[in-house]
């Protein structure tokens, strides 16, 4: 018995080092002119590459050397690791606020109350899941129910911690402090081993592409920057 056990622990290891695609999320909110804003995951079984507009050049991305965010400016990509970002951005005049948005979501969970099964099924994007509802208290203190479709997709489920994961590096090398009530909820999805598909209006899956991205979408396209050379183009910038 121990022998088939290995043996299938084994094949189920093999299919998620194989997990690999791109899923299109909608979010609620718009952009300038008035459109949705489209978070793009685009994922591996150790890489994630996050950008909310594929026209931008700015996007986080989590590699296994680290986790590094690439942001455009004056028509150059520059590329700072996750625990540097915030500090590199504040000495080049750059909102930090404004690097990586990836939506509110559930950003204005205070505090996390609940996360009920309602017994009821509901296909994302064509991935099955199983439909929640949340119960939180916004920052008035005010409670709030909402709905969440989450689903035990093994390839949801990986990119979906990858991506939380990210986001809270992301966010606290910026010196957005995340809420307790975010990470309470993050944690509570995380050990339930439980994937994002829905969640309410504010954040939706609207397609999920399981073909390999290219290996080149997850390379650096510069090399991180250090000190010198921020205060050297810190300096530039302050002269034009």
């Amino acid at each position: 018995m121990k022998h088939y056990l290995l043996a299938a622990l084994g094949l189920a290891l093999c299919g998620l080092a194989q997990a690999a695609g791109t899923a299109h999320y909608r979010l609620q909110e718009s952009d300038s002119s008035g459109r949705p804003v489209q978070l793009r995951l685009e994922y591996t079984d150790t890489m994630l590459r996050m950008q909310t507009d594929p026209q931008q050049r700015g996007y986080g991305l989590v590699r296994a050397d680290g986790t590094y965010g690439v942001f455009d400016l004056n028509g150059r990509q520059m590329v700072a690791d996750a625990a540097q970002l915030g500090q590199w951005l504040r000495l080049l005049s750059v909102d930090p606020g404004k690097f990586l948005q990836v939506g509110s979501g559930p950003a204005a969970v205070a505090e996390f109350v609940s996360l009920d099964d309602l017994g009821r099924r509901e296909s994302v994007a064509g991935v099955d899941g199983r439909v929640y509802r949340l119960t939180y208290l916004n920052p008035q203190g005010e409670e709030r129910r909402v709905e969440a479709v989450l689903t035990q997709d093994a390839e949801v489920v990986s990119y979906t911690r990858r991506f939380i994961e990210a986001a809270r590096r992301l966010q606290q090398s910026l010196g957005q402090p995340v809420p307790a009530g975010t990470v309470a909820l993050a944690d509570e999805v995380l050990a339930r081993g439980l994937g994002m598909l829905r969640v309410d209006n504010l954040m939706t899956l609207s397609r999920l592409d399981r073909t390999a991205p290219q290996a080149s979408r997850f390379e650096l396209p510069a090399q991180p920057m250090q000190l010198p050379d921020v205060l050297g183009l810190a300096e530039r910038l302050r002269k034009q």
